[in-house]
Protein backbone atom coordinates (compact mmCIF):
# COMPACT_ATOMS: atom_id res chain seq x y z
CA UNK A 1 0.00 0.00 0.00
CA UNK A 2 1.50 3.28 -1.09
CA UNK A 3 0.15 6.04 1.14
CA UNK A 4 1.25 9.62 1.13
CA UNK A 5 1.65 11.19 4.58
CA UNK A 6 -1.59 13.12 4.10
CA UNK A 7 -3.63 10.10 3.10
CA UNK A 8 -2.14 8.01 5.91
CA UNK A 9 -2.95 10.68 8.47
CA UNK A 10 -6.45 11.03 7.02
CA UNK A 11 -6.94 7.26 7.34
CA UNK A 12 -5.81 7.43 10.97
CA UNK A 13 -8.20 10.28 11.79
CA UNK A 14 -11.02 8.42 10.07
CA UNK A 15 -10.22 5.30 12.11
CA UNK A 16 -10.23 7.35 15.33
CA UNK A 17 -13.60 8.81 14.38
CA UNK A 18 -15.05 5.37 13.69
CA UNK A 19 -13.60 3.92 16.90
CA UNK A 20 -15.08 6.74 18.94
CA UNK A 21 -18.51 6.37 17.38
CA UNK A 22 -18.41 2.60 17.75
CA UNK A 23 -17.42 2.89 21.41
CA UNK A 24 -20.28 5.35 21.92
CA UNK A 25 -22.68 2.60 20.75
CA UNK A 26 -23.77 4.23 17.51
CA UNK A 27 -25.77 1.72 15.51
CA UNK A 28 -25.34 3.23 12.04
CA UNK A 29 -23.49 5.96 10.21
CA UNK A 30 -23.84 7.48 6.77
CA UNK A 31 -20.83 7.96 4.56
CA UNK A 32 -21.51 11.69 4.43
CA UNK A 33 -21.63 12.04 8.22
CA UNK A 34 -18.45 10.00 8.53
CA UNK A 35 -16.67 12.39 6.17
CA UNK A 36 -17.98 15.45 8.03
CA UNK A 37 -16.96 14.16 11.46
CA UNK A 38 -13.53 13.15 10.16
CA UNK A 39 -13.04 16.60 8.63
CA UNK A 40 -14.21 18.23 11.86
CA UNK A 41 -11.71 16.24 13.92
CA UNK A 42 -8.96 17.02 11.41
CA UNK A 43 -9.71 20.75 11.61
CA UNK A 44 -9.74 20.63 15.42
CA UNK A 45 -6.37 18.86 15.53
CA UNK A 46 -4.91 21.39 13.08
CA UNK A 47 -6.30 24.29 15.10
CA UNK A 48 -4.89 22.79 18.30
CA UNK A 49 -1.47 22.30 16.70
CA UNK A 50 -1.41 25.83 15.28
CA UNK A 51 -2.49 27.33 18.60
CA UNK A 52 0.18 25.38 20.49
CA UNK A 53 2.78 26.45 17.90
CA UNK A 54 1.87 30.09 18.52
CA UNK A 55 2.49 29.62 22.25
CA UNK A 56 5.89 28.11 21.43
CA UNK A 57 6.78 30.97 19.08
CA UNK A 58 5.55 33.59 21.53
CA UNK A 59 7.84 32.12 24.20
CA UNK A 60 10.78 32.24 21.78
CA UNK A 61 11.26 28.48 21.76
CA UNK A 62 11.37 25.90 19.00
CA UNK A 63 10.19 22.92 21.05
CA UNK A 64 6.65 22.25 22.21
CA UNK A 65 6.12 21.61 25.92
CA UNK A 66 3.16 20.12 27.73
CA UNK A 67 2.42 23.59 29.10
CA UNK A 68 2.04 24.89 25.54
CA UNK A 69 -0.33 22.06 24.68
CA UNK A 70 -2.39 22.61 27.83
CA UNK A 71 -2.57 26.36 27.17
CA UNK A 72 -3.71 25.66 23.61
CA UNK A 73 -6.38 23.24 24.85
CA UNK A 74 -7.52 25.78 27.42
CA UNK A 75 -7.62 28.48 24.76
CA UNK A 76 -9.93 26.24 22.71
CA UNK A 77 -12.23 25.68 25.68
CA UNK A 78 -11.01 22.24 26.75
CA UNK A 79 -8.87 22.39 29.87
CA UNK A 80 -6.93 20.00 32.03
CA UNK A 81 -9.95 19.23 34.21
CA UNK A 82 -11.89 18.22 31.10
CA UNK A 83 -9.10 15.81 30.17
CA UNK A 84 -9.05 14.36 33.68
CA UNK A 85 -12.81 13.84 33.66
CA UNK A 86 -12.63 12.26 30.19
CA UNK A 87 -10.15 9.55 31.19
CA UNK A 88 -12.73 7.25 32.87
CA UNK A 89 -15.03 7.63 29.86
CA UNK A 90 -12.19 6.69 27.51
CA UNK A 91 -12.07 3.17 28.94
CA UNK A 92 -14.60 2.17 26.29
CA UNK A 93 -11.92 2.82 23.69
CA UNK A 94 -9.55 0.29 25.25
CA UNK A 95 -11.07 -2.46 23.15
CA UNK A 96 -9.57 -0.76 20.10
CA UNK A 97 -6.01 -1.38 21.20
CA UNK A 98 -3.83 -2.88 18.52
CA UNK A 99 -3.92 -6.32 20.14
CA UNK A 100 -7.70 -6.61 19.93
CA UNK A 101 -8.27 -8.66 16.79
CA UNK A 102 -12.04 -8.86 17.21
CA UNK A 103 -12.52 -5.10 17.17
CA UNK A 104 -10.09 -4.69 14.29
CA UNK A 105 -12.18 -7.16 12.28
CA UNK A 106 -15.33 -5.21 13.14
CA UNK A 107 -13.71 -1.94 12.12
CA UNK A 108 -12.54 -3.48 8.84
CA UNK A 109 -16.12 -4.52 8.13
CA UNK A 110 -17.25 -1.04 9.12
CA UNK A 111 -14.75 0.53 6.73
CA UNK A 112 -15.76 -1.83 3.93
CA UNK A 113 -19.35 -0.74 4.37
CA UNK A 114 -18.36 2.88 3.72
CA UNK A 115 -17.57 2.06 0.12
CA UNK A 116 -20.88 0.34 -0.56
CA UNK A 117 -23.90 2.16 -1.87
CA UNK A 118 -27.04 1.46 0.09
CA UNK A 119 -30.55 2.68 -0.45
CA UNK A 120 -30.64 4.69 2.75
CA UNK A 121 -26.87 5.41 2.80
CA UNK A 122 -26.46 3.91 6.26
CA UNK A 123 -24.78 0.77 7.49
CA UNK A 124 -24.98 -1.17 10.73
CA UNK A 125 -22.43 -0.88 13.50
CA UNK A 126 -22.17 -3.89 15.73
CA UNK A 127 -21.44 -2.82 19.29
CA UNK A 128 -19.25 -5.28 21.14
CA UNK A 129 -18.91 -4.65 24.88
CA UNK A 130 -15.39 -4.72 26.23
CA UNK A 131 -14.80 -7.99 28.05
CA UNK A 132 -11.69 -6.82 29.88
CA UNK A 133 -9.30 -9.24 28.24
Amino acid sequence: MNCTPFSLSQIMVEAITHCSLHAAAFSCLSTHVSAILTDLLTCYIQLLANTAAKYVQHAGRTTLTTTDALKALNNLGFGLQDLISYVPEAKDLLCYAIYSGHCIEELDKFKAQLGRIQYDNTFPLMYAPYDGG
